[in-house]
């Protein structure tokens, strides 16, 4: 089994949101490694990003409505102004992860959030980042 390297992955994300869930579809064992990349301001929604490596990678301002983030290690990734909205986040790792005015209405979020000063400072300060009807679980 043939490992893509990052350039891969970024190449097959930016072809779209349609593209890369059917990528992800016929390749269920890959593990995306979109580690540092920088998404700021890119349309996602809907895309399935389950157990992707997006650790540090730069996603402010993108539209990650009703994406799937399951599983995945967002650990300093900076969200800030992004719209995650009704996406699901169970058992995602996010350490130092930045969501800062960030809308996570009706997001599914993991059991461990807020767990760093970033997320903690959003959540405690509701003009940070939006976060209504939000369900916060530990399942995926």
């Amino acid at each position: 089994m043939r490992m893509m390297t990052e350039p891969d992955h970024l190449f097959m994300l930016r072809q779209g949101t349609e593209a890369w869930n059917a990528w992800r579809e016929a390749n269920p064992s890959f593990r995306p490694n979109l580690r540092d990349a920088n998404l700021s301001g890119t349309n996602l929604a809907g895309a399935f990003l389950r157990g992707a490596d997006l650790r540090k990678a730069k996603l402010s301002r993108a539209i990650l409505s009703n994406a799937i983030l399951g599983g995945s290690e967002l650990s300093g990734a900076d969200f800030s102004g992004a719209n995650l909205s009704r996406a699901s986040l169970n058992k995602a790792t996010m350490r130092d992860t930045d969501v800062c005015r960030a809308n996570l209405s009706e997001a599914n979020l993991p059991a461990s959030f807020p767990s760093s000063r970033k997320i903690s400072r959003a959540a405690a300060e509701p003009h940070e980042a939006r976060i209504t009807s939000a369900a916060f679980s530990a399942t995926m």
